[in-house]
């Protein structure tokens, strides 16, 4: 019983000690990390929605106009993809394909007609 008294008290002292002014070096620092302010990147970096004109190309479509009226054969695709990188996000549509209605603002949709070749480049 008195071993468990004693250590308590011993336990209080020494986290007591923990924020003496012991602590302090010759340069007045104290060891204990002071809060950095946190930047909101938010308000400094614009982002594409944000832009007034609204014609904001997250899908890099005008970069796929070029090959408009080009057969999309696997040649052309891989340019084309190479064109808009980073964009990854393709679908390609043809004249009978069944197509989700959701709009996804970085997918570039290319659209072609029953021969095969592209007919437009829109983002959704």
């Amino acid at each position: 019983m008195k071993f468990r008294g004693f250590m308590i008290p011993a336990l209080v002292g020494a986290l007591a000690a923990c924020g003496s002014s012991s602590d302090v070096d010759e340069t007045g620092a104290t060891g204990r990390a002071e809060p950095v302010p946190v930047t909101d990147f938010s308000r400094v970096t614009p982002s594409a929605r944000d832009e007034d004109d609204g014609d904001a190309d997250e899908c890099r479509s005008a970069l796929a106009e070029p090959y408009i009226g080009q057969d999309a054969g696997a040649q052309t695709r891989g340019q084309l993809l190479s064109a808009v990188v980073p964009v990854t996000d393709v679908r390609w549509i043809g004249p009978d394909d069944i197509v989700t209605e959701d709009n996804v603002a970085d997918r570039l949709n290319i659209t072609l007609d029953e021969d095969d070749v592209i007919i437009a480049a829109t983002c959704g």
